[in-house]
């Protein structure tokens, strides 16, 4: 019986071995890799600058509410420390498993970087799925952002309404306070 097995400097041991046929796919840097390193390279630096910016601007905007109340900027400083932990979690979703499964893995197989990079995608979009999941389904969060909207938006109904007569000075004096939970 011939089994047959790739060719690596890991497996030249098996080449004098009676019964084994070695074959060699040569690993080039083809269109499909390009394409996902490409992919890869864009998603990481797309999502951790997000990342970075969403943090940084919500530190200033934190630092800025000096007339809150205690209990308000207690909550404020949980979800920034919230926020600081997901970005955390996403970098660590990024390096460690690369480094206690793909990169084995790569040495082991010798397959290019096409499997990588698949591997790595994959890994990837989990963490970044997971810190989204968590946040969206944050409470805080979750109505902070619809109030946020909730307010633009009517405040640009009630503008275009006025004929753009009544400044926004006066909207905010009678700012709706809708709620939906």
């Amino acid at each position: 019986m011939i089994q047959y097995i790739e060719i690596t400097p890991k497996m030249m041991w098996l080449v004098d071995k009676p019964g084994w046929m070695v074959y060699f796919i040569p690993s080039t840097y083809n269109l499909l890799s390009r394409i996902a390193s490409v992919f890869m390279f864009t998603l990481v630096i797309f999502f951790s600058a997000g990342s970075v910016t969403l943090i940084i601007s919500i530190s200033k905007y934190i630092s800025q509410m000096s007339s809150t109340s205690s209990r308000s900027h207690v909550v404020h400083t949980i979800a920034l420390r919230n926020l600081i932990l997901q970005f955390i979690i996403f970098s660590l979703f990024l390096s460690l498993p690369t480094l206690i499964i793909v990169t084995p893995l790569l040495f082991a197989l010798d397959s290019g970087t096409t499997f990588f990079q698949i591997s790595e995608s994959i890994l990837c979009s989990h963490g970044l799925a997971n810190s989204i999941v968590t946040i969206a389904f944050n409470s805080n969060f979750k109505r902070a952002i619809t109030e946020h909207f909730l307010w633009n938006s009517l405040a640009g109904i009630q503008n275009s309404r006025a004929g753009k007569r009544q400044s926004i000075i006066g909207i905010n004096q009678h700012r709706p306070s809708i709620s939906l939970y």
